[in-house]
């Protein structure tokens, strides 16, 4: 009898490791999909100040010519202050060159590191990479 006891004892503690590592599991990809998320929101508020520096008559470089960060970093309104200060992403990782009339792109380091969570049709319209 008290074996069985000790055995019933192992599964239930096997379980319950099993459901800890399931949940954590569970737990890290969707950290991981907020992350994407964060960075897609990101990408938007660079859009938006990309054409409000568009807008506001200054003189941008010819097509293809990168924008200096200084540039666009006026223009972001809102968003958390590792980008407005430094155009970094949630990993740390540069937003990359911007260029007049392109859309701003994802990281490829970041996009690499989210794969599981974001395949390439999610970060649509924006690039992966610089460019």
């Amino acid at each position: 009898m008290r074996a069985l006891i000790f055995l019933d004892s192992v599964w239930v503690v096997v379980l319950l490791v099993f459901g800890g590592l399931l949940y954590q599991e569970g737990d890290r990809r969707a950290a991981l999909k907020e992350d994407a998320d964060r960075i897609r929101r990101e990408l938007g508020l660079i859009e938006r100040a990309l054409g409000r520096v568009a807008e506001s008559g200054l003189e941008l470089p010819p097509e293809g010519a990168e924008i200096p960060f200084e540039t666009v970093r006026e223009s972001i309104e809102g968003g958390p202050s590792r980008l407005r200060e430094k155009g970094l992403d949630p990993f740390g990782n540069a937003y990359g060159p911007q260029r007049p009339g392109k859309p701003p792109s994802v990281p490829a380091a970041s996009a690499e590191r989210l794969r599981e969570v974001a395949p390439p049709e999610f970060w649509a319209p924006y690039p992966v990479g610089s460019r």
